[in-house]
């Protein structure tokens, strides 16, 4: 016999094991999801900032002039930086461009310190002397020297001390000279004089003090200076922001689909406490007794799910992190579990599942027993005509404030606000219209489904209104994966566009020498011509200043040499007809500037000579005709170059023309590749790239850039798919008085089966439909905010959704299975265990 309320609360767990393992389930998964989100948002800022330590060294201030005003640091302006409150280390930095004497070619050099400041910016480990030079791998293999090897940069001999790896953007490499600060200064000497010491510092401000405090006192000691924080860097700021924008819908989303879960698998522990605290009540039990009962089992419940929480969510960031890295190939650094702000989490989380709880515990307490039951088996819900109202405010309110968010600059939170009361609308009419747009399908189809279909769809439409959750959940689910790879996929294909316009053909042949490449562009044009693998290959010229006379008016135009025909047959260049090699091909808005038209003669000066003061000057009068105006030329001429030249003209000496890319088109890109670093033995200075593998890198470093999203998105993925699979046990178990009723008066194990599959498909379906919708809707109003369309990912949103589909049906066969071997007539007459 049991004697204490404590027995009594405690046998429900022993006689109704399922219900209170669901119970703890549903705790677990939800209290997870939050401890997700909140350790996420608590270390995705701080992976930002180590993102652009990574990038920027451990730099807090960049100082120094804009290089339009041709201003210097010398040792006087130093000095006052140095002296400006708050800053603990200056380091200078000097760049230039030195010719290493063995490639007859000029390079971006930079003059660096030895300290903690420069070596984190530059990614150097090693002091540099002043007969020293470290270089980039790219630069190494074309000297084909070696650490240790001798250099001769400006007459001046150095030993190789490091070889760095490339800096590299769109894949394709810059090459990089690092001195000795000290020693570029010397050799400085003879351009600027002795007072150049730097062209920027860099600077670490004390601890504790702002930055931008540092900053204004800068811009005091002298208001021409060019001062840029390290956390107000552009790509930083705009990542921060996307960041802010995730972590706030995805808060919210995952606020409400937590809500969802305990609502909805906590219904099942509620009507079974209803019934029994009817039938204590029945008995003479008091109300504080009932209340008493009902806050020992809430407290095991609450206990249980908190501490498997704490323990899923640590496995998930511990091995989880782990596994994707190894997955998608990506060495990152694991965020770290903050285990202080998830006990937190856990705390304020259970306290208010406590209260929610204790709400219908403390109603249920008040009603007559009769009363109870009565509530107990209502199929509708309550105040439908608030809810009603409550929708429509929603969707009014909703839009407009994402009217007023799109039309106003400045007031983007209402875009977020409106979207977010767009979410709570649609909650509020899907329980109450859902019933009718199932009744529309099942008259539709009817004609076309079997009985026990028919019979599945109509007997799920009187229950949809307390079947919603389930309906909900699922919806919210495929709105966090719409939202969560739209968010993902829009960043990587802003950066295939971006590299994609870098790349007008599949692969791009680079000259790394610059002009003062010794090599004959015509003659590397036939060697290209030889190779087999290659279909076409377009060669253009560094661009250059030609004078142009026309209609009496003399004026300076941007040149380039290139090759017209194959550019034509490229798609690059988009003309008619060309006459003559001789004629010229002009950018249509320069053309409408100037008034010229195709067929008008102009004259050009491009032979360049020096006077006796070593000033450039431009001879020669060559008279041409304007042969074709294009809207545009290929990238990057389009950008500055106005004017193009034929490398075969007759009437120019084409042979000053030094190539400086190379548009390759090959059948099979791969082979080509081969063939062209084969090449490069013949023409060291040739640096290739394609498409392909530039697209492979930005994926990689994207990967690595987003990982953190990409990490937190799969775990809060994996919970809500554990909680769906939970709700649906639940919804079964809930069901089985009634299939052990049908099953005495029509279906058969394998009818069963099909009923219940039946059922769980629509709520399947519906969910998918109704989450799928909603999520493109909300990723759309959210990208308002960013003035541009978003990008989904179909085959991540296909594949979720079967995901769904199979661990769903594998798990209720499984449950189903159990259920049918059951005793008929004991299901009828036992509660649900």
């Amino acid at each position: 016999m049991i004697k204490s309320l404590i027995g009594v609360a405690l046998r429900f767990f022993k006689s109704n094991k399922l219900i209170a393992a669901t119970s703890i389930i549903s705790v677990m998964i939800s209290l997870s999801l939050i401890i997700t989100m909140a350790v996420f948002i608590a270390n995705a800022e701080k992976s930002m900032v180590e993102e652009l330590e990574e990038m920027y060294g451990k730099m807090d201030i960049e100082v120094g002039f804009d290089p339009k005003q041709e201003k210097v640091i010398d040792q006087e302006i130093y000095d006052k930086i140095e002296n400006v409150s708050g800053v603990e280390h200056v380091s200078n930095v000097i760049l230039e461009h030195f010719t290493i004497d063995e490639l007859n070619s000029t390079y971006y050099t930079v003059g660096v310190e030895n300290d903690y400041l420069a070596k984190s910016r530059y990614h150097f480990t090693k002091n540099i002397n002043k007969n020293e030079v470290s270089i980039n791998q790219g630069l190494a293999e074309l000297l084909d020297i070696q650490v240790g090897d001798k250099i001769t940069i400006e007459g001046d001999e150095f030993t190789l001390k490091e070889i760095l790896p490339n800096l590299e953007e769109a894949g394709k490499v810059t090459d990089v000279i690092y001195l000795n600060r000290a020693k570029v200064e010397q050799m400085n000497q003879n351009l600027y004089g002795p007072h150049k010491i730097a062209d920027y510092a860099l600077l670490k401000v004390r601890e504790k003090t702002d930055p931008q405090i540092v900053a204004q006192s800068l811009k005091k000691v002298n208001n021409e200076f060019r001062v840029e924080l390290a956390l107000e860097e552009e790509s930083l700021q705009k990542n921060l922001e996307m960041l802010f924008k995730f972590m706030l819908v995805l808060s919210f989303l995952i606020v409400l689909i937590t809500s969802l879960f305990i609502i909805s698998n906590f219904e099942l522990f509620i009507y079974k406490y209803k019934h029994e605290l009817a039938i204590l009540r029945s008995i003479g039990v008091s109300r504080w007794q009932v209340f008493k009962i009902i806050f020992i089992q809430s407290i095991i419940i609450n206990s249980i799910g908190c501490i498997f929480a704490l323990l899923f969510s640590f496995f998930s960031y511990q091995y989880l992190q782990t596994f994707i890295g190894k997955l998608f190939s990506i060495e990152f650094t694991t965020i770290s579990f903050d285990y202080k702000l998830a006990f937190l989490s856990v705390g304020i989380c259970a306290i208010f599942i406590q209260v929610f709880m204790f709400i219908p515990a403390y109603r249920s307490s008040k009603l007559l027993p009769v009363t109870a039951m009565q509530k107990n088996e209502a199929l509708t819900l309550s105040h439908i005509k608030l809810r009603k109202i409550a929708g429509i405010s929603a969707s009014c309110v909703s839009f407009i404030l994402l009217l007023s968010g799109a039309l106003l600059q400045g007031l983007e939170i209402f875009v977020l606000l409106g979207s977010g009361l767009f979410l709570v609308g649609v909650i509020m009419f899907i329980p109450l219209y859902l019933s009718r747009i199932l009744e529309v399908f099942l008259s539709m189809t009817k004609n076309g489904l079997n009985k026990i279909t028919f019979i599945a769809i109509k007997l799920t439409i009187p229950q949809i209104q307390r079947s919603s959750f389930i309906i909900l959940i699922i919806s919210i689910m495929m709105m966090i994966v719409v939202f969560g790879s739209s968010f993902i996929e829009t960043i990587q294909k802003n950066d295939e566009n971006y590299i994609k316009q870098q790349y007008e053909t599949e692969i791009l042949v680079e000259n790394r020498l610059g002009k003062e490449t010794e090599t004959n562009s015509l003659d590397l044009q036939n060697d290209l011509e030889k190779m087999d693998s290659i279909s076409t290959a377009s060669m253009m010229s560094y661009q250059d200043l030609a004078e142009m006379e026309f209609n009496q008016t003399k004026e300076y135009v941007d040149y380039a040499f290139g090759d017209f025909q194959n550019l034509k047959k490229q798609g690059l260049l988009h003309f008619d007809n060309i006459h003559s090699p001789d004629e010229i091909i002009l950018k249509k808005s320069f053309a409408d500037e100037k008034n010229i038209q195709v067929g008008d003669k102009i004259v050009l000066r491009i032979e360049q000579s020096e006077d006796s003061y070593g000033n450039t000057l431009l001879k020669g009068n060559k008279e041409v005709s304007v042969g074709a105006v294009v809207k545009d030329f290929p990238y990057p001429y389009g950008l500055i170059t106005d004017m193009l030249i034929d490398w075969n003209t007759g009437k120019m000496d084409a042979s000053q023309g030094k190539f400086e890319l190379i548009y390759v088109e090959a059948p099979h890109v791969n082979e080509a590749l081969e063939d062209l670093r084969a090449l490069k033995s013949i023409y060291p200075e040739l640096a290739i790239n394609s498409l392909e593998n530039s697209l492979k890198e930005s994926k990689k470093i994207a990967a690595q850039r987003w990982i953190i999203f990409i990490t937190v998105l799969i775990v809060i993925l994996i919970s809500v798919l554990f909680g769906v699979i939970n709700t649906f046990i639940n919804h079964i178990n809930s069901k089985r008085k009634e299939l052990a009723i049908l099953r005495t008066i029509y279906l058969t194990r394998g009818n069963m089966l099909k009923y219940i599959l039946t059922q769980i498909t629509v709520y399947i379906v519906t969910g998918v439909i109704i989450g799928i919708i909603m999520g493109v809707l909300f990723t759309l109003f959210v990208s308002v905010i960013d003035a541009g369309l978003p990008s989904f990912n179909i085959s991540v949103i296909t594949v979720i959704t079967l995901i769904l589909f199979m661990v769903s049906y594998v798990v209720i066969i499984i449950v189903l299975q159990r259920i049918s071997k059951l005793n008929v007539s004991e299901e009828i007459n036992k509660d649900i265990t």
